[in-house]
């Protein structure tokens, strides 16, 4: 019975961290825009290819970061020093086989749609469903939009019923050696 109990709790433990690591993802069809318009970005959302994309696509795009960024701009604290942007250091070029560098920026060309700490505004969320774009992670976790908190729930049941009968056989254990 201990066996059972503690593949219960191993089980449990499985879905349960599945199921966490989906709790800040928002699926972008389902979920109303005024819902959506709240939230932020918490990372990369979408990916294009500058040197492939239409320039209508391209025009929407910058539009929409021109007006992300002005909100943002809003939102600085005036009293904080500016920092300037990092420069990355030029790497020399390889003859060999591709190294981290080059296959870094073949990765690079492809940018995404949505930046992280973009809000979720309903024309980047429209650029965001014409590419494809299922699921975004947002910054802020609300268990009404957590499509697997049934998951999690019930892992949490398996834990607690495991942790139940793992408790009940020591004391039937415990019960067995005294009488012996």
């Amino acid at each position: 019975m201990k066996l059972i109990a503690y593949l219960l709790i191993t089980f449990s433990v499985i879905a349960g961290s599945l199921a966490s690591s989906t709790a800040y993802l928002v699926r972008l069809q389902g979920a109303s825009p005024e819902t959506l318009a709240t939230l932020q970005l918490g990372s990369p959302a979408g990916d294009y290819d500058p040197s492939v994309a239409e320039p209508e696509f391209l025009d929407r795009l910058n539009a929409v970061r021109a007006e992300l960024d002005a909100e943002s701009a809003a939102a600085v604290n005036p009293l904080k020093p500016e920092t300037t942007p990092r420069v990355p250091a030029a790497a020399p070029p390889v003859e060999t086989e591709p190294t981290g560098e080059s296959v870094l920026r073949a990765r690079e060309a492809v940018r995404p749609i949505g930046r992280a700490g973009d809000r979720l505004s309903p024309e980047l969320i429209a650029l965001l469903n014409e590419s494809g774009v299922t699921f975004v992670k947002v910054t802020r976790f609300s268990l009404s939009r957590w499509s697997y908190a049934w998951l999690f729930g019930i892992s949490c049941v398996g834990l607690l019923g495991g942790a139940l009968i793992v408790r009940r056989e020591r004391r039937l254990a415990l019960v067995a050696a005294e009488s012996a």
